[in-house]
């Protein structure tokens, strides 16, 4: 693989991520490996790790090495980390389940592909149901979709197998007043909660996926933390 660029060997090793080669939180391989591994410069493999750290994946500090921090195929904020491994770390039990899978009739927004698909899913922390989301994503064809499991279901993973690559994502936040609807599924600790809006946006500015989120933010607080 020698005289790979670094834009190249980024590519490769962002893809061993996503597919589990490295596992999250466990070290990257040191500058001196990924030489001998791609037979480059270290100068080369510099350049393809910054890359990574700038994407959200790797979490450099010095002394301890290079941690993988996300392997997610899209990372919603670069050095910021997902909201659920947060509440994880503060050691709260957090599971999903998927409500329903079906096409959907979504005409709020105009996405960028013709055949528009909409999961409900539920996240309960420990054990009491505190966010509502519904995703709703395009697709070039028209499929049946297979959702095999609650707990490891990623719609980024998903939309990355199907190759539809996202190069912006915009998140809006605001307080709403609780939809009856909305009460079969989270039993809510106040009549408002607080709703985000994620919009994720191909290199044309076409709309590949929204999501709408809905938190019990009296029962969990939404918080953001980065590393720096």
């Amino acid at each position: 693989m020698k005289g790979i660029l670094y834009q190249e060997i980024s590519n490769q090793l962002k893809h061993d991520i996503i597919t589990g080669k490295y596992p999250l939180n466990s070290l990257f391989p040191t500058e001196n490996e990924l030489v001998e591994m791609f037979s480059v410069s270290k100068i080369t493999i510099r350049k393809a790790i910054e890359l990574l750290v700038q994407e959200g994946y790797l979490h450099k500090q010095s002394g301890k090495g290079t941690t993988i921090i996300s392997n997610r195929p899209f990372n919603i904020l670069n050095n910021a980390i997902p909201f659920t491994r947060l509440l994880e770390k503060d050691g709260i039990n957090v599971k999903s389940k998927i409500i329903e899978v079906k096409e959907s009739s979504m005409t709020e927004h105009t996405f960028a592909w013709p055949y528009v698909y909409e999961i409900t899913r539920v996240y309960s922390l420990n054990d009491i149901p505190t966010i509502y989301s519904k995703h709703y994503f395009a697709l070039k064809e028209k499929e049946t979709l297979e959702i095999l499991s609650d707990e490891n279901f990623s719609l980024y993973r998903l939309l990355y197998d199907k190759s539809l690559p996202i190069s912006q994502i915009k998140d809006t936040f605001r307080a709403i007043k609780i939809d009856e609807s909305l009460k079969q599924y989270v039993n809510f600790s106040e009549d408002f909660a607080l709703q985000r809006n994620r919009f994720s946006y191909d290199q044309n500015g076409g709309l590949i996926e929204f999501t709408k989120f809905i938190y019990d933010s009296e029962r969990q607080e939404y918080y953001i933390d980065y590393l720096v």
